[in-house]
């Protein structure tokens, strides 16, 4: 997801600005569309959902009512089996067949007052009393046999299980009747006990039709094509009691979906059912226990939805366009002028210096008039860069002229001859080589830019030659991180620093005195050149006119007075920007620290 946004964003970023504005305004207008489109599509189907799950709900509760009811009926039955005549029936051998029948008489009587009793059995299609005894009743058919083993009738045996409790049974085989019967019905059942010792004696079964059922559900529906069932379950099987499309296989869900609709009061959820997706509502029928699922299918549910989604869709197709007309014509207003700044742009690159016209009082505007004020400043740059150049050619006229000293020449081969006519040849060696890496880098082939280790060579060669020369009074100390050698530098920094020293500290100092040279990393980009003397130093006056003099754009120098430190100084700051050049701090007769910060330079940056 991040990479498809990285990439939209390159997209966008490299489109003309008219383009990117338009694009920009077309998504920010699709985008709350969308927003509202996608709410209320949301909207619709929770509001859906919920009318659906609530009448699902309400047809539950309806049918609890109502079914409950209808197994009351069934339920008053039930309270025949206190009679004495049911107790005796079943307590009497099956032999004492007068005994038997008296006790049969007074149950049929019962049977006859209930229902003469209450208007609302039609849909009771048996009652049937089963004694362990062997003696038998039902109200249709009288007293009878069942001719088989009561242990191996499933329906007694569901009853006993749980004495004294009334199971309601689905039941479509009727196998404890006189012959068997394959009817619909739901039994009702109950053990029949002695009162004074609760000895479980028979059952007493009262089957009502299932159309019961139906016609209370015949009128139930749900959404268009929906429709419902009433299921219960008898270990892992899943009996349907009833379902209002006979097309539909109620129990056609994955094991997973039943085994929740069972162990959960109500829920809801979607599943793919042949092919198509279903929306499932479930709830509890809680007198019985039975549950009722009502089914329809998403797209039949979710139609009204769907005919809001169009809509949004169409309605935002069609801002998209009418915003997209609307906005090329905007971009192409508010554009225009900056193509026209542009092209100015363009002609300032080629060195035509043109100034742009725009009347404009907004941001555009100023745009324009910011772009006229550079142009006038770039003029202006350019001019000042012509007449910094031509100071640089002066200044490198000056360290040309000062990197062959006429002095320093005469006096040093004068040394040497010296030393030559006193036989004192490992000096005279020394010397020769020290002159000759001296005037090697000083040349340099005509380059502006050596090595650092090569500027160190140089200082080093200056300060042997000059101790050969004044070596009662001069020591000097060069330390140098070797991490930085290879970096370039402008050449002559430290030399005329380093003569600097010489000549107007430790010679003016008349005692022996030394000479402190250092390189090493400033930072992590910079390096910071220090020449450290003990001479005599500067009193704070003298301090302010020379740092005044070597800082001085336009001045002259006087004889001796710093020229070679403000030759650096000014070549520094010409090299590498004014914001570098030399520091110089000094105390009277204690001597002077001059430190140069410049950056950091490799090869590839020279």
């Amino acid at each position: 997801m991040l990479k498809v946004f990285v990439k939209l964003k390159n997209f966008i970023w490299k489109m003309s600005l008219k383009s990117k504005l338009v694009t920009i305004f077309v998504i920010l207008t699709t985008i709350p569309l969308s927003v509202v489109g996608i709410v209320s599509f949301s909207q619709a189907s929770s509001i859906i959902e919920r009318k659906t799950i609530e009448s699902t709900t309400q047809i539950a509760e309806q049918l609890n009512q109502s079914i409950s009811l209808t197994l009351q009926m069934g339920e008053r039955f039930t309270k025949i089996i206190r009679d004495e005549s049911v107790i005796k029936f079943l307590t009497t051998p099956s032999e004492m067949k007068h005994t038997k029948y008296e006790s049969a008489k007074e149950i049929i009587k019962l049977f006859k007052l209930y229902r003469d009793t209450f208007e609302d059995y039609q849909w009771i299609r048996g009652i049937y009393i089963i004694g362990f005894n062997g003696n038998n009743i039902c109200e249709a058919q009288g007293v009878y046999s069942l001719h088989k083993d009561i242990n191996t009738i499933s329906t007694i045996n569901k009853i006993i299980e749980k004495p004294k409790e009334l199971h309601i049974i689905p039941n479509s085989e009727i196998d404890y009747a006189r012959k068997m019967k394959y009817e619909e019905v739901i039994s009702l059942g109950k053990t029949i006990e002695i009162p004074t010792t609760n000895q479980i004696i028979g059952v007493i079964i009262i089957d009502i039709d299932k159309e019961a059922i139906e016609e209370l559900c015949e009128n139930i529906t749900i959404g268009e094509k929906g429709y419902f069932s009433i299921i219960t379950y008898e270990g892992d099987r899943v009996i349907t009691i009833y379902n209002s499309d006979l097309h539909h296989n109620s129990n056609g869900l994955r094991k997973e979906s039943l085994d929740r609709i069972a162990n959960e009061q109500h829920g809801h959820f979607i599943e793919r059912v042949n092919g198509s997706k279903e929306f499932i509502v479930f709830n509890t029928l809680s007198n019985v226990g039975w549950k009722i699922l009502g089914r329809v299918e998403l797209n039949d549910l979710m139609s009204s939805a769907y005919t809001i989604r169009r809509i949004t869709i169409f309605v935002v197709l069609l801002s998209i366009i009418f915003t997209a007309i609307l906005y090329i014509f905007i971009s192409e207003q508010l554009t225009r002028p900056i193509r026209n700044i542009k092209e100015k742009m363009k002609q300032a690159e080629r060195g035509v210096f043109v100034e742009a016209e725009c009347n404009n009082r907004d941001e555009i505007g100023d745009l324009y008039r910011s772009f006229n004020k550079m142009i006038k400043n770039i003029m202006q740059l350019i001019e000042d860069k012509q007449k910094e150049q031509k100071a640089l050619q002066k200044a490198e006229l000056k360290a040309l002229q000062a990197q062959i000293n006429p002095h320093f020449l005469y006096n040093t081969l004068d040394a040497i001859v010296w030393m030559t006519e006193t036989n004192n040849n490992d000096k005279v060696v020394e010397i020769t080589k020290a002159f000759s890496s001296f005037f090697r880098i000083t040349l340099s082939k005509g380059n502006e830019w050596i090595t650092l280790a090569e500027e160190i060579e140089h200082t080093r060669s200056y300060l042997i030659i000059q101790r050969m020369r004044y070596r009662d009074i001069l020591s000097y100390e060069i330390d140098v991180d070797d991490s930085i050698l290879k970096c370039r530098i402008l050449k002559l920094i430290l030399q005329p620093i380093v003569e600097n020293a010489l000549y107007h500290g430790i010679k003016n100092k008349r005692n022996p005195g030394s000479i402190i040279v250092r390189a090493s990393r400033y930072g992590d980009e910079k390096i910071l050149l220090e020449v450290i003397d003990d001479g005599n130093g500067m009193t704070e006056e003298r301090l302010r006119e020379v740092v005044a003099h070597i800082n001085a754009d336009n001045s002259v120098s006087r004889k001796n007075e710093g020229y070679g430190l403000r030759n650096v100084n000014q070549r520094i700051k010409l090299y590498y920007g004014k914001q570098y050049g030399l520091s110089i701090k000094s105390e009277y007769k204690k001597g002077t620290h001059v430190s140069v910060i410049i950056p950091l330079v490799g090869d590839e940056n020279v």
